[in-house]
Order: C-alpha cells, then sequence, then structure tokens
C-alpha cells in the first residue's frame, strides 16, 4: 500500500500530478539458446557456452564468453549477428547442431581449444569487449544500449557434416 500525507498546517490546494520511478539494479546475464542434440559431436561432445554478465557501453564490465567442453585439439571460432536469431538444422540429414544467428554474420579471430584428443575437455573463449575495441568497423559497432547480439560458436569437426560442429548460441543486450 502507498499512502500520501501533507502535513503542512497551512497548505491550500490541489494535487495535480505525483509519479513513483522504481529502478532495479538486477544485472540481467546473457540468453543461452539453441543447444545442439544428443549425441553430439563426433566424439559425443555437447558444448556449453556462458558468460558472465553483457556488455556495456563503457566496455568496462567483463564479458568474457567461454565456450567449454569442446573437443580437445580442434579449430575454432566465434561468430555473431545482429539481426536476431533463427533455428536452421545445421545439415539437412542427421545434423546434430543448428545455426542459430541470423546472417549477416562477422567472425572473431580462430582459437585452438586445447585439451585432450577425442576428449570433451577442450574450450574456447573470447573477450567481448576487446574484441569491439579492436575492431571498431566490426558488424553493428558501435553499439548502443539495448542493442542485441546474438553469438555462436563452433568447431572443426572432421567427421560431422560440413566437417563443422556448432555451439548453442547466446544473447547478448547491450547495458548503458
Amino acid at each position: 500500500m502507498l499512502e500520501a500525507h501533507d502535513d503542512h498546517a497551512l497548505d491550500v490546494g490541489t494535487l495535480v500530478r505525483w509519479d513513483l520511478i522504481v529502478e532495479t539494479c538486477a544485472v540481467a546475464l546473457p540468453q543461452v539458446y539453441c543447444t545442439p542434440l544428443a549425441p553430439g559431436s563426433s566424439s559425443g561432445c555437447i558444448p556449453q557456452l556462458s558468460a558472465p554478465g553483457n556488455p556495456n557501453l563503457a566496455h568496462s564490465g567483463t564479458c568474457v564468453l567461454t565456450l567449454s567442453q569442446v573437443e580437445g585439439q580442434r579449430a575454432g571460432i566465434f561468430f555473431y549477428g545482429i539481426n536476431g536469431s533463427q533455428l536452421q538444422s545445421w545439415c539437412n540429414a542427421q545434423g546434430q547442431s543448428f545455426l542459430c544467428v541470423r546472417p549477416p554474420t562477422q567472425r572473431a579471430l580462430s582459437s585452438d581449444s586445447l585439451g585432450t584428443s577425442l576428449m570433451c575437455n577442450g574450450s574456447f573463449t573470447l573477450d567481448w569487449n576487446a574484441f569491439q575495441l579492436a575492431n571498431p568497423t566490426a558488424l553493428g559497432n558501435p553499439f548502443g544500449s539495448g542493442s542485441t547480439v546474438e553469438v555462436q560458436g563452433c568447431f572443426h569437426d572432421p567427421t560431422a557434416c560440413k566437417t563443422t560442429f556448432l555451439s548453442p548460441a547466446a544473447t547478448l543486450t547491450y547495458q548503458p
């Protein structure tokens, strides 16, 4: 219940307007979606994508994307788009992963998953802030408050269709 009192003794007049503004400080996490199907990659890996928080316009918060449970000793990349999400089977027949980022897309630099070959102990990371600062003409840059980015990872999987396996995707929303 909300009550308003006018306790001033000689006050005369009419209350014409009042406002109630509620602000929260909750920080939303990136939304992960589009998880690959079991049995996963050719070694049975189902990659997991995570980030500690959404990016902000000042690039002052931590926004490092981590793709874990990837096949070891594989080359891979992160890529992103700014036109929303989609759910498209990566292969027409027996594909276990999905293209979740609507084109056009921008790629980050490739890296190696490290880990042990044929095991699901490899991983990739991307410092989103560093990538955006180092690539000022990249797709979507400069971003505004509320801008969304769909990010996904992929890695080389020689026996998978198109020799590539795709990770889940995440929606990053720029904070002020």
